[in-house]
């Protein structure tokens, strides 16, 4: 089962994806603060962290460096190529389109995976 954790402190996008995570092996968790984001990752219960970009009480970007080494990934509703840049910039692993889709985590989540399998052929 894939664990993710979603960032947003509006409850309405966490409840309207979790059903629909549910149904493909992903166990969705909500996280209403960027210290909770965090802990949650650190005691192993997220393999990818989704951070909204504009969250009551911070900017999404710094919280995407705060969570690292666990992947994170900024959503926004403004979907620009400077909204991207500013999220990968920030140690964002991708960003993406709110309201989000079950099939984007998915994607994200394999090409991370791809990634680091990538990265340890090369130190063998």
């Amino acid at each position: 089962m894939i664990e993710v954790v979603l960032l947003d402190d509006d409850r309405r996008q966490f409840v309207a994806l979790e059903r629909a995570c549910s149904t493909v092996g992903i166990q969705l968790h909500h996280a209403r603060s960027a210290a909770e984001a965090a802990s949650l990752s650190r005691l192993g219960q997220a393999s990818l962290v989704v951070v909204t970009e504009k969250l009551s009480n911070a900017q999404g970007f710094p919280v995407a460096q705060s969570i690292a080494p666990t992947p994170t990934v900024v959503c926004s509703e403004a979907l620009t190529s400077t909204t991207v840049f500013e999220a990968v910039g920030s140690g964002a692993y991708d960003c993406l389109a709110k309201p989000l889709e079950v099939e984007s985590i998915l994607a994200v989540k394999a090409h991370s995976q791809l990634k680091l399998i990538g990265l340890l052929s090369l130190l063998m």
